[in-house]
């Protein structure tokens, strides 16, 4: 019997001291919940790190817009992707992160019940907001690699079939009007919102905007489809200064510091010089964005690189002090562009609310000041 109660004992003590070390073990940097402001803020900051990225295993445009010239390794310059996997990486970091954060900030809304302390409007709003980031991101996908998984994507099938861009496209402007038509009222996300603060009457504008830039880049394949997207984004209102730019401003403390900063900077690298391509055109027009843009004049010209060989680093002209800083601002759709699309739309014949000339100069004034 004293055998039996010694025993008892023993599996009481056991079983409790099993109940306080679950009660202890929690990993506070790993919840098993998240909010969805938290989500939300994290895809913003995903998303607009991508798009800043100068990191040729992550995101090469800006060499292909020839901005930038390589001084060691021109393999990407010269559209030569199979040493690393760019293609991989940008479709995990749009399709794994920022997407399916989005989606996953879009179910938590809809889990929130409505309170005194959050609205209907304020679950409209919140889903809307998500739903044109997740639109942005796809609507890149589509620009990059054209016919993309969607319709199938994030089901259970893992080898989902693809989609033809334009379908995709036609599916993405009909999912931004209705999101457009949710976002008014009352504002939204507060400070997990590190565009506009939870400014809902900007983020419809940036949804317009989207609009004509999606728009603009079907024209020549439907213009009736681009010319009405264009008129009912125009009338509902675009971006109309550089205060509604859509754009994230970086920090001194890492890791919140810009990207560029880490790449040419932090790195201690000398990767890149300015591109012969750009620097050519810019000095024969005196544009007063050189010293700007670029540093180093040699013998008080701006020197790029040749365009896709190596080049050496001291012999050129390199980006400008602005980019060199760890708080330069950035954006991935600005009212530069807009001014710019907008002169596009005009150009085709499309109500866009003034003369292709107004527009272009526009955009080039806005760019300079």
């Amino acid at each position: 019997m004293r055998k039996i109660y010694i025993l008892s004992l023993l599996l009481f003590g056991m079983f409790s001291c099993s109940q306080d070390l679950t009660d202890l073990n929690v990993d506070t940097k790993n919840p098993e919940t998240v909010q969805a402001g938290t989500l939300f803020a994290n895809a913003t900051v995903e998303l607009m790190d991508y798009m800043a990225s100068t990191n040729v295993n992550d995101n090469n445009f800006r060499l292909w817009a020839q901005q930038w010239a390589q001084t060691q390794y021109p393999d990407e310059s010269n559209y030569e992707l199979v040493e690393r996997n760019v293609n991989g990486r940008t479709w995990n970091k749009l399709y794994a992160t920022v997407i399916r954060d989005l989606k996953e900030v879009k179910t938590l809304v809809d889990k929130t019940p409505i309170s005194a302390v959050f609205l209907e409007e304020n679950k409209r709003n919140q889903n809307a907001m998500a739903e044109v980031l997740e639109i942005f991101s796809w609507h890149l996908l589509v620009d990059i690699f054209g016919d993309i998984p969607y319709s199938q994507a994030f089901g259970d099938d893992v080898t989902p079939s693809y989609d033809d861009d334009a379908a995709v496209y036609a599916d993405l402007a009909s999912r931004l009007d209705a999101a457009i038509g949710n976002l008014s009222g009352a504002s939204a996300m507060g400070s997990s919102d590190l565009i506009y603060g939870g400014d809902v009457a900007k983020w419809r504008k940036f949804a317009n905007s989207l609009k004509l830039r999606m728009a603009i880049r079907m024209a020549d394949m439907n213009d009736s489809g681009a010319k009405k997207m264009v008129e009912e984004a125009v009338l509902d209102g675009v971006l109309e200064s550089s205060d509604d730019d859509f754009r994230i401003y970086y920090t001194s403390s890492t890791p919140h510091t810009n990207p560029v900063w880490v790449d040419i900077v932090q790195s201690l690298r000398n990767d890149f010089v300015a591109a012969n391509t750009i620097v050519d055109y810019m000095n024969d027009l005196n544009d007063p964005r050189l010293p700007f843009y670029f540093q180093n004049p040699i013998d008080g010209m701006y020197v790029g690189g040749t365009y896709g060989t190596t080049n050496s680093y001291n012999a050129y002209s390199q980006p400008g002090e602005l980019q060199r800083m760890p708080t330069f601002p950035h954006a991935i759709l600005d009212f530069t562009e807009v001014s710019f699309l907008l002169a596009d739309a005009a150009e085709r014949g499309y109500a866009a609310g003034g003369t292709a000339e107004a527009f272009y100069n526009q955009g080039i004034m806005n760019s300079i000041l």
